[in-house]
């Protein structure tokens, strides 16, 4: 039954999409990449909640994945998932030498 009030509508949609965040991204890891909440948690859990590549603790990680055959690797805190992927898109010799031109 629709709502005769729009500013309710939206208010109650708010609520129900701020309660339900953790349960939605973890539905997305689970059709995304194959891997359950579980599975998630125990990654999540190895890696002692730090990045797989900096080491940084971060509440919420990013799924690294195989692009080629879909196989997960660990998880990554958003900037080294970000760089990474640069890296496979690009290939590291342009960066790394644009890189170090912008150091100079």
């Amino acid at each position: 039954m629709p709502y005769k009030d729009k500013e309710i509508q939206r208010a109650s949609c708010r609520t129900y999409h701020y309660d339900h965040l953790e349960t939605d991204r973890l539905r997305h890891i689970t059709r995304r990449y194959g891997i359950s909440p579980a599975e998630y948690t125990a990654l999540y859990d190895t890696q002692a909640g730090k990045c797989g590549i900096c080491g940084r603790p971060a509440k919420r990680l990013c799924v690294d994945h195989n692009h080629q055959n879909g196989k997960v690797r660990g998880l990554l805190c958003v900037t080294c998932n970000i760089f990474l992927g640069t890296i496979e898109a690009v290939g590291i010799d342009p960066i790394y030498e644009k890189i170090k031109l912008w150091l100079k």
